[in-house]
Protein backbone atom coordinates (compact mmCIF):
# COMPACT_ATOMS: atom_id res chain seq x y z
CA UNK A 1 0.00 0.00 0.00
CA UNK A 2 3.10 2.54 0.53
CA UNK A 3 4.05 2.23 -2.58
CA UNK A 4 0.89 2.67 -4.13
CA UNK A 5 1.09 6.21 -2.61
CA UNK A 6 4.34 6.88 -3.20
CA UNK A 7 3.50 6.43 -6.97
CA UNK A 8 0.18 8.58 -6.94
CA UNK A 9 1.57 10.86 -5.30
CA UNK A 10 2.52 13.07 -8.02
CA UNK A 11 -0.29 12.09 -10.24
CA UNK A 12 -2.65 13.95 -7.53
CA UNK A 13 -0.74 16.83 -7.22
CA UNK A 14 -0.19 17.73 -10.88
CA UNK A 15 -4.08 17.45 -11.30
CA UNK A 16 -5.42 19.77 -9.04
CA UNK A 17 -2.17 22.11 -9.90
CA UNK A 18 -2.80 22.11 -13.67
CA UNK A 19 -6.41 23.10 -12.73
CA UNK A 20 -5.17 26.77 -11.30
CA UNK A 21 -5.13 28.61 -14.04
CA UNK A 22 -7.96 27.38 -15.68
CA UNK A 23 -9.69 28.56 -12.78
CA UNK A 24 -8.80 31.98 -13.08
CA UNK A 25 -12.04 33.39 -15.03
CA UNK A 26 -14.06 32.27 -12.12
CA UNK A 27 -12.03 33.29 -8.97
CA UNK A 28 -9.48 35.78 -8.85
CA UNK A 29 -5.87 34.21 -8.19
CA UNK A 30 -5.25 37.49 -6.08
CA UNK A 31 -8.73 37.43 -3.73
CA UNK A 32 -8.06 33.51 -3.36
CA UNK A 33 -4.72 34.26 -2.18
CA UNK A 34 -5.76 37.10 0.70
CA UNK A 35 -9.33 35.61 1.82
CA UNK A 36 -10.03 34.68 5.09
CA UNK A 37 -9.58 30.95 4.91
CA UNK A 38 -9.96 28.15 7.36
CA UNK A 39 -6.92 26.88 8.70
CA UNK A 40 -6.93 22.97 8.64
CA UNK A 41 -3.74 22.20 9.89
CA UNK A 42 -0.71 24.15 11.18
CA UNK A 43 2.54 22.57 11.97
CA UNK A 44 5.92 24.10 12.82
CA UNK A 45 8.56 22.79 10.49
CA UNK A 46 12.20 23.46 10.07
CA UNK A 47 14.74 22.92 6.86
CA UNK A 48 15.79 19.40 6.27
CA UNK A 49 18.34 21.28 4.06
CA UNK A 50 18.75 24.46 1.65
CA UNK A 51 19.72 27.99 2.26
CA UNK A 52 16.12 28.81 2.98
CA UNK A 53 15.08 28.33 6.57
CA UNK A 54 11.25 27.13 7.32
CA UNK A 55 9.64 27.94 10.55
CA UNK A 56 6.46 26.56 9.63
CA UNK A 57 3.72 25.98 7.18
CA UNK A 58 -0.32 25.83 7.59
CA UNK A 59 -2.84 24.41 5.15
CA UNK A 60 -6.36 26.64 4.44
CA UNK A 61 -9.46 25.55 2.89
CA UNK A 62 -11.06 29.07 1.33
CA UNK A 63 -14.52 28.86 -0.33
CA UNK A 64 -15.16 29.70 -3.72
CA UNK A 65 -17.18 32.34 -5.27
CA UNK A 66 -18.46 30.04 -7.28
CA UNK A 67 -18.24 26.52 -7.17
CA UNK A 68 -15.60 24.74 -9.63
CA UNK A 69 -17.10 21.48 -11.61
CA UNK A 70 -13.64 19.30 -11.93
CA UNK A 71 -15.96 17.49 -14.20
CA UNK A 72 -15.25 14.06 -12.57
CA UNK A 73 -19.07 13.43 -12.12
CA UNK A 74 -18.96 14.44 -8.90
CA UNK A 75 -20.52 17.72 -7.37
CA UNK A 76 -18.50 20.79 -7.88
CA UNK A 77 -16.43 21.88 -5.67
CA UNK A 78 -17.31 24.67 -3.25
CA UNK A 79 -13.86 25.36 -1.82
CA UNK A 80 -10.06 24.96 -2.23
CA UNK A 81 -6.94 24.22 0.00
CA UNK A 82 -4.54 27.20 -0.12
CA UNK A 83 -0.74 25.60 0.97
CA UNK A 84 1.33 28.46 2.98
CA UNK A 85 4.63 27.83 3.74
CA UNK A 86 6.30 30.45 6.11
CA UNK A 87 9.85 31.10 6.37
CA UNK A 88 12.26 32.37 9.32
CA UNK A 89 13.33 35.47 7.85
CA UNK A 90 11.52 37.94 5.08
CA UNK A 91 13.04 37.24 1.53
CA UNK A 92 13.67 40.10 -1.25
CA UNK A 93 11.10 40.27 -3.95
CA UNK A 94 11.68 37.48 -6.41
CA UNK A 95 9.77 34.60 -8.64
CA UNK A 96 9.59 31.47 -5.97
CA UNK A 97 8.27 28.39 -6.30
CA UNK A 98 6.63 25.67 -4.02
CA UNK A 99 7.38 22.04 -4.85
CA UNK A 100 5.29 19.34 -3.68
CA UNK A 101 7.46 16.32 -4.24
CA UNK A 102 9.24 16.59 -7.68
CA UNK A 103 6.44 19.68 -9.03
CA UNK A 104 7.12 23.01 -8.85
CA UNK A 105 4.19 25.22 -8.79
CA UNK A 106 5.00 29.47 -8.81
CA UNK A 107 4.32 30.50 -5.28
CA UNK A 108 2.84 33.91 -4.74
CA UNK A 109 4.69 36.09 -1.55
CA UNK A 110 1.66 37.32 0.43
CA UNK A 111 3.86 38.65 3.32
CA UNK A 112 7.88 39.09 3.18
CA UNK A 113 8.19 35.77 4.48
CA UNK A 114 4.85 33.59 3.75
CA UNK A 115 4.31 32.09 0.28
CA UNK A 116 1.10 30.49 -1.05
CA UNK A 117 -0.41 28.33 -3.94
CA UNK A 118 -3.91 27.16 -4.41
CA UNK A 119 -4.73 23.85 -4.75
CA UNK A 120 -8.12 22.82 -6.45
CA UNK A 121 -8.96 19.13 -5.24
CA UNK A 122 -11.68 17.64 -3.13
CA UNK A 123 -8.98 15.95 -1.07
CA UNK A 124 -5.07 15.60 -0.64
CA UNK A 125 -2.54 12.35 0.47
CA UNK A 126 -1.48 12.87 4.01
CA UNK A 127 1.51 12.66 4.82
CA UNK A 128 2.78 11.39 2.15
CA UNK A 129 4.10 14.65 0.35
CA UNK A 130 7.16 16.39 0.44
CA UNK A 131 7.42 20.01 0.39
CA UNK A 132 10.02 22.46 -0.66
CA UNK A 133 10.58 26.32 -1.39
CA UNK A 134 13.62 27.96 -4.15
CA UNK A 135 13.50 30.32 -6.79
CA UNK A 136 11.35 29.37 -9.14
CA UNK A 137 14.44 29.59 -11.64
CA UNK A 138 16.37 27.02 -9.26
CA UNK A 139 15.78 23.61 -10.28
CA UNK A 140 18.02 21.58 -8.90
CA UNK A 141 17.00 19.37 -5.89
CA UNK A 142 20.43 20.59 -4.25
CA UNK A 143 19.02 23.93 -4.49
CA UNK A 144 15.50 22.97 -3.10
CA UNK A 145 14.92 23.95 0.84
CA UNK A 146 13.34 21.25 1.69
CA UNK A 147 11.07 21.08 4.69
CA UNK A 148 11.57 19.09 6.99
CA UNK A 149 8.07 17.21 7.74
CA UNK A 150 5.78 15.92 5.23
CA UNK A 151 2.40 17.58 4.41
CA UNK A 152 -0.36 16.22 7.12
CA UNK A 153 -3.68 16.66 6.12
CA UNK A 154 -6.39 15.91 8.83
CA UNK A 155 -8.39 13.24 7.91
CA UNK A 156 -11.41 15.02 6.81
CA UNK A 157 -9.96 16.47 4.44
CA UNK A 158 -7.46 13.39 3.33
CA UNK A 159 -7.58 11.43 0.43
CA UNK A 160 -7.99 7.05 0.15
CA UNK A 161 -5.53 5.30 -1.63
CA UNK A 162 -8.53 4.32 -3.73
CA UNK A 163 -9.09 7.79 -4.71
CA UNK A 164 -5.21 8.48 -5.34
CA UNK A 165 -4.77 5.50 -7.45
CA UNK A 166 -8.05 6.58 -9.45
CA UNK A 167 -6.18 10.30 -10.38
CA UNK A 168 -3.32 8.14 -11.06
CA UNK A 169 -1.56 9.25 -15.00
CA UNK A 170 0.47 7.12 -16.26
CA UNK A 171 2.82 7.77 -19.20
CA UNK A 172 3.41 4.86 -22.02
CA UNK A 173 5.32 5.48 -25.38
CA UNK A 174 4.90 3.13 -28.17
CA UNK A 175 6.14 3.21 -31.70
CA UNK A 176 3.87 3.83 -34.26
CA UNK A 177 3.94 2.66 -37.54
CA UNK A 178 2.57 4.92 -40.68
CA UNK A 179 4.13 6.66 -43.71
CA UNK A 180 6.18 8.59 -41.24
CA UNK A 181 7.27 6.22 -38.25
CA UNK A 182 7.60 7.76 -35.03
CA UNK A 183 6.77 7.94 -31.25
CA UNK A 184 3.17 8.01 -29.47
CA UNK A 185 3.17 9.53 -25.79
CA UNK A 186 0.10 8.23 -24.17
CA UNK A 187 -0.97 10.04 -21.08
CA UNK A 188 -4.39 8.53 -18.84
CA UNK A 189 -6.70 10.32 -16.89
CA UNK A 190 -6.39 13.28 -18.46
CA UNK A 191 -9.97 14.86 -18.42
CA UNK A 192 -9.41 17.84 -16.52
CA UNK A 193 -6.95 19.16 -19.13
CA UNK A 194 -9.21 17.19 -22.00
CA UNK A 195 -12.18 19.41 -21.48
CA UNK A 196 -10.75 22.45 -21.84
CA UNK A 197 -9.07 21.79 -25.29
CA UNK A 198 -10.61 24.27 -27.65
CA UNK A 199 -11.41 26.42 -25.03
CA UNK A 200 -10.15 30.42 -23.97
CA UNK A 201 -7.95 28.75 -21.86
CA UNK A 202 -5.74 26.52 -24.53
CA UNK A 203 -3.05 23.56 -23.11
CA UNK A 204 0.36 23.08 -24.81
CA UNK A 205 1.92 19.83 -24.63
CA UNK A 206 5.87 20.61 -23.61
CA UNK A 207 8.49 17.59 -24.18
CA UNK A 208 11.86 18.86 -23.12
CA UNK A 209 10.98 22.18 -24.03
CA UNK A 210 9.41 21.57 -27.53
CA UNK A 211 5.62 22.13 -27.77
CA UNK A 212 4.13 19.16 -29.14
CA UNK A 213 1.18 18.70 -30.68
CA UNK A 214 -1.62 16.19 -29.56
CA UNK A 215 -5.46 14.89 -29.21
CA UNK A 216 -8.17 13.59 -26.75
CA UNK A 217 -10.20 10.58 -27.19
CA UNK A 218 -13.20 9.56 -25.55
CA UNK A 219 -11.35 7.73 -22.76
CA UNK A 220 -9.58 10.97 -21.75
CA UNK A 221 -6.56 9.85 -22.65
CA UNK A 222 -4.05 12.28 -24.57
CA UNK A 223 -1.96 11.21 -27.35
CA UNK A 224 1.20 12.85 -28.71
CA UNK A 225 2.83 12.10 -31.84
CA UNK A 226 6.22 12.72 -32.65
CA UNK A 227 9.18 11.64 -35.12
CA UNK A 228 11.64 9.17 -34.55
CA UNK A 229 14.31 12.10 -34.93
CA UNK A 230 12.50 14.15 -32.93
CA UNK A 231 12.55 11.73 -30.39
CA UNK A 232 15.90 10.94 -30.70
CA UNK A 233 16.88 14.48 -29.51
CA UNK A 234 14.88 14.53 -26.36
CA UNK A 235 16.88 13.87 -23.87
CA UNK A 236 16.54 11.24 -21.09
CA UNK A 237 15.11 12.02 -18.16
CA UNK A 238 13.42 15.58 -19.95
CA UNK A 239 10.73 16.80 -18.53
CA UNK A 240 7.15 16.43 -19.73
CA UNK A 241 4.33 19.64 -18.99
CA UNK A 242 1.49 21.69 -19.49
CA UNK A 243 1.69 24.97 -20.23
CA UNK A 244 -2.00 26.42 -19.45
CA UNK A 245 -3.10 29.26 -21.00
CA UNK A 246 -1.83 31.64 -24.43
CA UNK A 247 0.74 34.17 -25.62
CA UNK A 248 3.24 34.89 -22.27
CA UNK A 249 0.67 33.03 -19.85
CA UNK A 250 1.70 29.98 -20.86
CA UNK A 251 4.99 29.97 -19.53
CA UNK A 252 3.67 31.48 -16.23
CA UNK A 253 1.42 28.45 -15.81
CA UNK A 254 3.24 24.97 -15.54
CA UNK A 255 2.75 22.06 -14.10
CA UNK A 256 5.49 18.66 -14.81
CA UNK A 257 3.50 15.77 -15.59
CA UNK A 258 6.45 13.55 -15.25
CA UNK A 259 9.78 12.80 -16.78
CA UNK A 260 10.91 11.22 -19.80
CA UNK A 261 12.19 7.45 -19.54
CA UNK A 262 13.32 6.28 -22.91
CA UNK A 263 13.97 3.15 -21.72
CA UNK A 264 10.31 2.79 -21.40
CA UNK A 265 9.30 2.83 -25.31
CA UNK A 266 7.28 -0.46 -26.05
CA UNK A 267 9.42 -2.02 -28.80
Amino acid sequence: MKGLVNKTVLTICLLCLGAVSICLAQDDLNKLLLKQGKVIAEVSAGTASGPIEVTRYRLEQVKLTKPFDLRDNLPPLESVFRLVIVTAKSLAIDDYGIWLDDVQKPAYQIKPNAFAIIIYERSLPDSTIKMAISKRSEKSRDLRSVVSTLLSVPAEYAASPSEMDGNRRIITLRRSSGRVPGVEFIIDNMKPTCSIVGSNNPVVLEIDGNNVGYQCDDNDMLIAWVSNESFNRFRDGAEIAFKFGGGREAGNNRSVVGLLNKRSLEQ
